[in-house]
């Protein structure tokens, strides 16, 4: 793996370069310099935009409020993983911002520092030179220093010996878990599963994934295969070690965050009966999402629902993001899908966070018509572009199931405790909000708080 140095003064020549394949995927180790010195990252937000030289595609990479992206600190530097780049041939040119919190700035609060460099990377046509782009595995080296004391003269001698010590067979085969998988579950690679970001946890998912079938992705079993193996089906489950609920946790993770091959995702009780204290997915393909989230307990939910989701139902999608209003009303006034979760059966989300690309409004109200009435305490809306506040509630109060007489009867006994709290943030609303005549009364009548 390759290292560009950032705040250092350019060379002026292009020896020693390394040549990849512009289709391939790679990592670029990236250190910063100041006055000479090499220096650890700041604890703050910056990206990274990576390009060729002449070219126009742009790769980048972040951290924004603490989340990394396309990237991940290691010590003193900072791993770039170029992942479906597409970036064409050419050396590689990266430039990087800093955005430093200084109050002395007034307009936002951040004095941005600017550094760009050139990589020593060229991307080709050809094999380029071979080289292995993965990052490299642990090695353990001891220092044994001997003291050799020479009489008469007293004179001391450190003789300093290395040597290599293996790893422990269980972290080797986990070091090797991911390739191992790929090989055996080659699906795997193809739809992007191993995306958290944190290597021990795609290691612990791919470790769980090999003891499954080879077609558990294909034929959409694998949540099905994963309640087997915790038990979910027993009455009397057998216990299972906490290393192992890790991994199966990370692989549904990862699982729900990837991207489908030729059919949507079947999710369906893909997270049913967890209890966690938070868990953030940023869904990415069509799924098939009913009770996704039975009998589930969560502090807080982030689900970003980005331009590539849709929902499906029995492997079809019947609506979609070019369908029309009237199509989706049509869509959710005939659909009788099982809710996301259920108050009656046990499940609770406090916090549920939806951040959402402004072509998925249909998506989101129909998530929320199929959330469970009492499930959720409260519900944060963030759209990532402009889009019209009225319009919306107005679309979701049209949208949400009216009681039940079971469901009545639920709210008539624990009152307020069974409302949800309805909460648009960020920047993207316009319109002249969520309160139009008669919005809160009418949003009160279905089970929310505006």
């Amino acid at each position: 793996m390759e290292t560009v140095t950032l705040g250092e003064q350019s060379q002026g020549h292009e020896e020693g370069l390394s040549r990849i394949n512009y289709k391939s995927d790679f990592p670029l180790a990236v250190k910063l310099v100041k006055n000479g010195q090499p220096v650890a990252f700041p604890d703050c937000d910056f990206s990274i935009a990576a390009k060729t030289e002449n070219g126009f595609t742009v790769y980048k990479a972040e951290r924004k409020n603490g989340v990394c992206k396309h990237c991940k600190q290691d010590g003193d530097r900072l791993i770039v993983f170029f992942d479906n780049h597409g970036l064409g041939k050419g050396r590689i040119e990266i430039e990087c911002v800093i955005d430093n919190p200084d109050a002395d700035y007034t307009e936002d609060g951040i004095r941005q520092e600017t550094y760009k460099a050139k990589a020593p990377v060229v991307l080709v046509d050809d094999n380029g030179d071979a080289l292995d782009l993965r990052l490299p595995e642990p090695r353990v080296v001891e220092k044994v220093v001997e003291k050799i004391v020479e009489k008469p003269v007293e004179k001391v001698v450190e003789k300093v010996v290395e040597k290599e010590v293996q790893l422990p067979s269980e972290m080797k085969t986990l070091t090797e878990a991911t390739a191992k998988v790929m090989k055996s579950h080659p699906d795997s690679g193809s739809m992007g599963l191993f995306n958290s970001g944190s290597a021990v946890l795609d290691a612990l998912a791919a470790e769980e994934l090999s003891n499954f079938p080879t077609n558990v992705l294909q034929n959409g079993t694998l949540v099905n295969e994963v309640g087997s193996a915790l038990g979910l089906s027993s009455s009397t489950p057998e216990e299972v070690p906490l290393i192992k609920q890790v991994g199966f946790i990370s692989l549904l993770k990862n699982y729900a965050n990837s991207r489908s091959i030729g059919a949507p995702l079947n999710c369906q009780g893909l997270f049913s009966s967890a209890y966690l204290y938070n868990l953030s997915l940023t869904l990415r393909s069509p799924m098939d999402i009913r009770f996704m989230f039975a009998m589930s307990y969560f502090a807080r939910l982030d689900i970003y629902l980005t331009d590539e989701f849709e929902i499906a139902k029995d492997m079809d999608i019947a609506v979609n993001s070019n369908s029309s209003h009237e199509d989706w009303v049509n869509y959710r006034n005939s659909d009788d899908s099982d809710e996301l979760t259920s108050y009656e059966y046990g499940g609770h989300i406090r916090l549920l966070h939806l951040k959402f690309d402004p072509n998925k409004v249909e998506h989101v109200i129909t998530f929320i018509r199929n959330l469970g009435r009492g499930c959720v305490k409260q519900i944060y809306l963030e759209p990532t572009g402009d889009i019209d506040k009225e319009q919306f509630a107005r679309w979701l109060l049209e949208a949400i199931k009216p009681y039940t007489d079971k469901e009545k009867a639920i709210s008539d006994t624990i009152g307020d405790a069974y409302l949800c709290q309805l909460t648009p943030i960020g920047t993207n609303w316009s319109g002249t909000g969520f309160m139009f005549p008669g919005a809160s009364d009418g949003f009160r009548s279905k089970g929310y708080i505006i």
